[in-house]
């Protein structure tokens, strides 16, 4: 044990102090909170294991079922001691998202790892440069700063980001596996059967972030097939010789059709085809312009003198590299063109949002985390530089008149979201206490339409996920009274 400790004492001391930062970002600094109809009705609506079809979200299965248990668990098991069901939730989801992206920066480790000599400053040092770089990507000089890791509420987190986790984590996992030469399927049913169960919920998560996935395996088995890939007789043999990678494939394509078929894609649908994309690239490129200069500059100086130097320094390291970038780029670029084709016919901004983004930029830090790993097993005296570089980072992150934005959608501040939350779960738990049938609500004014974030439609949906997860001891009908005065006592916007 003591030596177990010793050879993994640096990884356990490393990634728990990112785990910890997470934590401490997601519940302090930019707090995840329950604020409005989408998060109190998710928390609750649990949905069958499989996909359905026809159904309204048909493979939305990872998120549909994470995030009801979550409510389920801060209900019973972490309100007893919060004594707040609204920071009990913040505690587990918090959890949950320091913990995925705790284990892509583990799994990222772990593939850097086997790329040239072991070097475990070396690679903690990328770690922490790829780290920052999700935030420092679209750091501004003022206003507000959207960051990689950012959704627009809690409900988002689950039905984006964490869909994206799973599947950046499988595709960091199979890029190891690929560049050993190791068979990702182990002669261990233990390992085969959790592998198949992780895959299953990265396809039927979400189909903006499954392509991640779908197009490394869709690369991978180009690079081994070439053209006969393209060649219906040869399919056959292709799933006899690649049964894993062919089967993801399939099962992708299956998640698609069953998507297609959904309530939420008809409902979201956009006519016309040529339009659609042209305003997609348009507000694509707005979102490029975004983009960090330090971050640009120095992630393609470092990218661009790496691709010079493996050029012209013929080494099976030089050339490792070279196609893993290969890979990393051709995947993006494939991923790129999915999303603008996939956003454009359901919703165009759709492509603007940091959680649907990141199915680009990922391959595109990986590209960047691989040229540094590559220019440091060069030339190993750049490290003499690291702890200048890394704090130098860390204060464009941190620098300037900018704060990054909140994750809820009326843009207010965490303490406001959980004072206005406060107000709610106390008129309900005083309605059940007093045993009325009925309860006017008095939530903030929203908008004109349905007065969201708390829209006219939301009473029973948060009596449900009330009484489900324990707070309440029974249910009652909720009218939704959108008032003014809320606004003002808790410095709330008016739409």
């Amino acid at each position: 044990m003591l030596t177990r400790f010793k050879d993994h004492g640096w990884e356990i001391c490393f990634f728990s102090i990112v785990f910890i930062c997470m934590f401490i970002f997601f519940t302090g600094a930019h707090r995840l909170i329950i604020y409005d109809g989408d998060d109190w009705t998710n928390l609750s609506c649990m949905r069958h294991f499989i996909p359905m079809w026809h159904g309204f979200n048909p493979i939305k299965i990872l998120p549909e079922t994470l995030m009801p248990l979550v409510g389920y668990f801060s209900g019973y098991f972490i309100t007893p001691f919060t004594k707040n069901y609204v920071d009990a939730v913040t505690i587990v989801a918090a959890l949950l998202v320091s913990g995925f992206i705790t284990l892509y920066m583990f799994l990222f480790v772990r593939f850097i790892g086997i790329l040239g000599n072991h070097n475990r400053y070396r690679d903690a040092f990328v770690c922490i440069l790829v780290l920052l770089a999700h935030f420092l990507i679209f750091k501004q000089n003022s206003g507000l700063s959207n960051y990689l890791f950012r959704s627009f509420d809690l409900t988002c987190y689950f039905h984006y980001l964490i869909p994206a986790f799973v599947n950046i984590s499988l595709v960091l996992y199979f890029l190891r596996h690929d560049i050993e030469k190791n068979n990702v399927w182990t002669e261990s049913r233990v390992k085969n059967s959790i592998l198949v169960f992780i895959l299953y919920l990265g396809i039927f998560s979400n189909i903006l972030q499954s392509v991640i996935l779908a197009a490394l395996i869709g690369v991978l088995l180009l690079a081994k097939e070439g053209e006969k890939l393209f060649s219906p007789h040869q399919w056959i043999r292709i799933f006899k010789e690649n049964p894993l990678y062919s089967s993801i494939i399939i099962v992708w394509f299956i998640s698609l059709f069953f998507e297609a078929s959904g309530g939420r894609a008809k409902n979201i649908a956009t006519p016309g085809l040529i339009s659609p994309i042209i305003d997609t690239l348009k507000i694509l490129g707005e979102s490029l312009h975004q983009i960090n200069f330090i971050f640009l500059s120095l992630s393609l100086l470092v990218i661009l003198f790496s691709l010079y130097i493996t050029h012209n320094k013929k080494s099976m390291f030089a050339d490792g590299v070279l196609r893993i970038i290969r890979i990393c780029f051709i995947s993006m670029f494939l991923v790129s063109i999915y999303l603008i084709l996939v956003c454009s016919k359901a919703m165009p901004t759709y492509i603007n949002r940091s959680d649907v983004l990141i199915g680009i930029f990922f391959w595109y830090i990986v590209i960047f985390g691989v040229s540094l790993v590559y220019l440091l097993q060069e030339y190993p005296k750049i490290m003499l530089l690291a702890p200048v570089f890394a704090v130098f980072i860390l204060v464009e992150v941190l620098s300037g008149q900018s704060t990054f934005m909140e994750s809820n959608l009326a843009d207010a501040a965490p303490r406001d979201c959980y004072a206005v939350d406060t107000d709610i779960l106390n008129q309900i738990q005083l309605a059940d206490q007093s045993n009325v049938n009925e309860l006017e609500l008095h939530v903030p004014k929203g908008d004109n339409r349905d007065n969201w974030p708390h829209p006219n439609y939301m009473g029973g949906n948060i009596c449900n996920t009330l009484y489900r997860d324990g707070i309440i001891s029974r249910t009652f009908e909720i009218i939704i009274v959108p008032d003014v005065n809320m606004n003002k006592k808790y410095h709330i916007p008016i739409q």
